[in-house]
């Protein structure tokens, strides 16, 4: 792998986005990189992490009665963030590419850690409780 091919991991692992070895992926690397990278690119008045902000979507979900299978993929709804940046939504809707990239990422990681992957109703909740969780 040529070096502008990958990312070294907080673990590590060279990671290439956009070509993604699921062997690679690993959950401290995520937690680490989410829990430095700031929401809203930093335009909060106090750090508002991803990882936070991911955190209180599983919290959301367990306290509106949903399983821990539920909880987890609000916990991993970002995930991909920790490999790719995060990027302000006004500005993702208008990059088709990245957001491909960034769906297959996801996909890869809900694969990775909700066995079958992520389901079109588990989708709809984690879509419903990351909107309601707007700090």
């Amino acid at each position: 792998m040529r070096s502008r091919d990958y990312i070294t991991t907080y673990s590590g692992q060279k990671f290439n986005p956009l070509s993604p070895d699921v062997a690679a992926i690993e959950i401290k690397d995520i937690a680490h990189a989410l829990a430095r990278i700031g929401r809203a690119n930093g335009h909060f008045v106090d750090f508002y992490s991803v990882g936070r902000h991911c955190l209180d979507c599983a919290c959301e979900a367990l306290a509106r009665g949903y399983g821990a299978r539920q909880a987890l993929a609000c916990l991993l709804h970002d995930a991909s963030e920790a490999y790719l940046s995060d990027i302000t939504s006004p500005v993702k809707k208008h990059l088709r590419q990245y957001v491909a990239v960034e769906d297959g990422l996801l996909d890869v990681i809900y694969h990775k850690y909700l066995p079958g992957g992520i389901r079109p109703r588990e989708q709809r909740v984690v879509k419903e409780i990351d909107n309601a969780i707007v700090i």
